[in-house]
């Protein structure tokens, strides 16, 4: 980021991950019989709570940056939120 900034950047998006545990890959991939580890969704709760982990340090970090940038605009795209409806 700081490179860009570096580069004349004025404006940067950065996205946050979506709701992995919701993703056929992930599922596939960490299936288990135990229904306790699925959301009513069908998704892995552990993976999600991953997610929204991620997606708040990621959050915490850009306020950070925008401390040392204060005339780039720095904008969290946040995928997880937006996503977590189609799922349910």
């Amino acid at each position: 980021m700081q490179e860009l900034v570096d580069l004349g950047a004025h404006t940067l998006m950065v996205p946050g991950i979506f709701p992995m545990g919701c993703s056929a890959t992930h599922l596939t991939k960490h299936e288990t019989t135990d229904k306790n580890q699925y959301d009513s969704a069908g998704c892995l709760k552990w993976l999600n709570e991953f997610a929204e982990f991620y997606n708040q340090k990621l959050q915490h970090e850009l306020d950070r940056l925008r401390g040392f940038h204060p005339h780039a605009i720095i904008i969290y795209a946040d995928y997880y939120n937006a996503a977590l409806p189609l799922y349910h």
